[in-house]
């Protein structure tokens, strides 16, 4: 509509009579292209704010829920999607929305950190550790990977709680008894200590 109001009042400005009010296909093909670069600039700045944030979050060591509050705070007024009907709309962020951002994305970092301190500190083995796995993750709980030939990233998905821990035969195991998760709460001193 914008683009055959401009050529309307092109027409009018240049004085010019056409013998026929079509658009010139050129023009549109033009505006389409414009309009792809204008969608890729705002996806591209939504991006952006949502790093920052994201960023910020790691930097200032925040939990889920304080990111999942920043990132409501930065989307306050909406992101851009396409509908169905291929329209550029603003949705306004769910509870739901951020949470999964903020979990997800907190996930990811910490897994490429803990991947990093593995690698490190020379491991050369993981053990794919699951809570209450979907059919998805379900496959590869408690099974052992060599680090440098995962199957598979973590997350897995949006929302995945799995997370990577050593299994070197050298280590022993890192799940540990029932005693030694509570000793590992107590600050590992004997009961019965002051």
């Amino acid at each position: 509509m914008l683009l055959e109001l401009a050529f309307e009042n092109a027409k009018a400005l240049l004085d010019l009579d056409t013998s026929f009010d079509v658009t010139p296909e050129h023009a549109l093909k033009l505006l389409r292209e414009r309009a792809d670069d204008f969608q890729f600039l705002v996806e591209k700045r939504e991006k952006e704010s949502l790093r920052a944030v994201l960023d910020q979050s790691l930097t200032d060591g925040l939990s889920a829920e304080h990111t999942k509050a920043a990132i409501q705070d930065a989307f306050a007024e909406g992101f851009h999607r396409l509908n169905d009907a291929g329209e550029v709309v603003l949705i306004a962020p769910t509870d739901a929305w951020a949470e999964t951002v903020a979990r997800t994305e907190l996930a990811t970092a910490a897994t490429a950190g803990a991947l990093e301190l593995y690698t490190e500190a020379g491991v050369e083995k993981l053990r794919f550790q699951a809570s209450d796995p979907c059919d998805e993750c379900a496959e590869y709980d408690d099974n052992v990977y060599p680090i440098d030939d995962l199957p598979v990233e973590i997350p897995v998905h949006c929302n995945c709680r799995c997370a990577w821990t050593p299994a070197d035969d050298d280590l022993g195991s890192h799940r540990g008894t029932d005693n030694e998760r509570a000793a590992a709460r107590r600050g590992n001193a004997d009961e019965g200590e002051d």
